[in-house]
């Protein structure tokens, strides 16, 4: 029970955790009407196939590194994740239960869980039975989370901790369904015939009949007779043994023809219905009726092409869109193709492909073997030279690739979509360039050109550029106090309208969607830095009289790190304040508006004072990042520690050491509030 109460971070008792899967024991919570009650025969055989086959499925990690090269990860927190999922249960049991409850219940539940809230990454992973789990959404249809229900139980998931797969019902899309339900009549009819079929062969494979009395005889005798003739005649213990009748009794069965005694056709039908919509070959099952050596192996490509490939697809896009980029943005998951090659086109495409468009090492390493020398070069023989006309072309020799590298085709895969999926930041960066561009070139902007070549800054520019940067900050700290006012006000509505419903309707209070507060925080703050880090590289770039430049793709990196960092400290912050608030007043048996009052205290003082520190302390940090960068893009290799004007001793102590472009980095601001800078040697 430890691992569940970590799961549920409670300590409370007797609460029934059965839809857990705890190494592969699932709930006995079933009825005789629960999809669950068919997973068997032919069901059962589909099922288990598709499920065993998907659980094999091998991840591919891959990074799209800032030169826009892809290679692939073979270490990593996320496949440490996706192959030890939690501490009972491995890659290939997850997977394989997770699509068995796909399969007959729908849908497929897994719930992100870490060892502790600080956590970076999620460390576990757990199954979930779907038919307990609600997906609650807001006004607008978007979902808030999900809860878990089951008597009077219930427990809610933040948005973020729950990956969702389902088989989509158009009825009721958050639901899912199950495929079992396309089959339900079919499986219960097979199920039938295997009763019927059972009830005959006890029965001796005799129909029941007619005991013939002469004379009338009494209830009593009536049903003496009935228990002894079972006794005596019925049965498989009984076949072939000879039965004497007593008194004059005759026995008269109840034929029936050969062609209803026949339910081998029958089960056929069935059977081959409910292979084609699960989409199982027969010979997957071992059924090998009218097979042969080309239709078997023509079968397992069409089932791992046509079947399995699609759910792993359908897996794999959850997993690259909710659970991927918690661990980086330019990471994307793939796997290895299912679908094997048909052995005998594979040879004929490398046979005539060979020494045309794929080199010896190229084909040799699609095979897994070493490459050899001089394998690498496509050759032309001397017969094929042109002996008049033409014109004289440049030579080109093709080398094929590294052992290890990624071919070109996967490299474009991964390089597209992860560039898609990170469009919408990629978007908001572009929308503050623009204005930031037409703010430098603005009449009203005034860029600073002060300096010398070969010649030490003197003290009056080094106050000049000091001063400069002062009245530009002033500037952005206002935009900043303003943006960052406006938003806390907007989330204090937020918080107080998600306190009130979770206490209506019983809901723990910390069901805040931190995954969605941190994106809008990140949507205010980016916007903000690009254009204080724009403003930082125009005065650094004046100061050594060199051009600004505008594309920014030295920097880029820094800014979309520094915005999530700063958009999950502050919203971790503001999530803390409203925790200890609502226990606090919890604990004193306020009641909901005494709650709301407390809220709203928490949000008026990041409304007035978190808002201005935050604007201090992230322009410093934006502007002498952006110094920093412009030195080294221009080749400066030592800075100048600039105190600013009453400088605290740590800042002071700081400013008597010697310092490079690249020791200073982070080093500014020291403290919040901090407006120290450097210039360059």
């Amino acid at each position: 029970m430890g691992f569940l109460n970590k799961l549920f971070k409670t300590a409370k008792q007797g609460v029934p955790f059965s839809f857990l899967v705890n190494s592969g024991v699932m709930s006995s919570v079933i009825t005789r009407s629960d999809a669950l009650d068919f997973y068997k025969s032919w069901v059962y055989a589909c099922v288990s196939r598709r499920s065993m086959g998907l659980a094999q499925i091998d991840f591919r990690l891959y990074r799209l590194k800032a030169n826009s090269e892809v290679e692939e990860i073979v270490e990593h927190e996320l496949l440490d994740l996706l192959y030890r999922v939690n501490p009972e249960m491995t890659k290939y049991n997850f997977l394989q239960l997770s699509f068995i409850y796909r399969d007959l219940l729908g849908a497929s539940p897994w719930i992100l869980s870490k060892n502790k809230p600080s956590d970076k990454y999620p460390s576990n992973m757990y199954l979930a039975r779907p038919e307990y789990f609600k997906v609650n959404r807001d006004d607008n249809g978007q979902i808030v989370n999900y809860a878990y229900e089951i008597g009077t139980y219930k427990k809610t998931f933040a948005k973020e901790e729950v990956i969702w797969l389902k088989n989509y019902n158009p009825r009721n899309p958050d639901k899912g369904i199950g495929v079992i339900e396309a089959v339900r009549q079919t499986a219960e009819n097979d199920d039938y015939i295997l009763q019927s079929n059972s009830n005959l062969l006890k029965n001796n494979a005799r129909p029941s009949g007619f005991l013939e009395l002469e004379g009338n005889a009494t209830k009593s005798m009536i049903g003496r007779l009935k228990k002894e003739f079972r006794q005596k005649f019925q049965g498989y213990d009984n076949a072939y043994q000879v039965q004497i009748l007593e008194a004059g009794m005759k026995f008269k069965p109840v034929s029936l023809p050969p062609k209803d005694l026949d339910f081998i056709e029958s089960r056929k039908m069935n059977r081959d219905e409910i292979l084609s919509i699960f989409g199982v070959p027969k010979p997957i099952l071992g059924v090998f009726e009218d097979v042969n050596r080309a239709s078997a192996v023509a079968a397992e490509y069409a089932f791992n092409k046509w079947t399995l490939e699609p759910l792993a697809t359908e897996l794999i896009e959850q997993l690259n869109e909710f659970l991927v980029p918690m661990f980086g943005s330019d990471l994307w998951l793939d796997f290895e193709p299912l679908a094997r090659a048909d052995e005998e086109m594979d040879l004929k495409r490398k046979t005539e492909g060979w020494n045309k468009w794929l080199t010896t090492n190229e084909i040799r390493i699609s095979d897994g073997l070493q490459p050899v020398a001089g394998g690498d070069y496509i050759y032309m023989p001397l017969s094929s030279m042109p002996l008049i006309g033409g014109e004289k072309k440049q030579i080109i020799k093709i080398k094929a690739f590294k052992h290890n590298q990624i071919n070109f085709k996967k490299q474009e895969y991964v390089r597209k979509r992860v560039l898609n999926r990170n469009l919408r930041m990629k978007r908001l960066t572009e929308k503050a360039t623009n204005k930031i561009m037409k703010g430098l070139t603005n009449d009203k902007q005034v860029i600073l050109k002060i300096v010398t070549k070969n010649h030490r800054l003197t003290d009056e520019q080094k106050n000049k550029f000091y001063q400069e940067r002062m009245l530009s900050e002033s500037r952005l700290e206002g935009l900043w106090k303003g943006k960052m006012a406006s938003f806390f006000t907007e989330q204090k509505q937020r918080f107080i309208e998600t306190m009130v419903k979770g206490m209506e309707k019983h809901i723990d209070f910390k069901s805040i969607n931190e995954t969605d507060e941190i994106t809008a925080t990140i949507q205010v703050i980016s916007p903000l830095m690009y254009e204080t880090v724009m403003t930082g590289v125009a005065g650094a770039s004046a100061l050594i009289d060199q051009d600004v430049v505008m594309d920014m793709d030295f920097i880029k990196s820094w800014l979309d790190q520094v915005s999530e960092e700063i958009g999950t400290s502050i919203t971790e912050t503001t999530i803390a304040e409203f925790e200890k608030t609502m226990k606090e007043g919890i604990s004193a048996g306020e009641d909901l508006s005494e709650l709301k009052t407390r809220v709203e205290k928490v949000f008026d003082f990041a409304v007035d004072y978190r808002a201005e520190m935050i604007a201090r302390t992230e322009t410093s940090r934006g502007v002498a990042e952006a110094h920093r960068q412009t030195y080294e893009h221009y080749g400066f290799t030592d800075v100048e520690w600039l105190l600013s004007p009453g400088a605290c001793s740590s800042c002071q102590d700081r400013a008597t050491q010697g310092w490079t472009v690249k020791d200073i980095a982070g080093q500014i601001p020291v403290h919040p509030n901090c407006k120290c800078d450097f210039t360059p040697l």
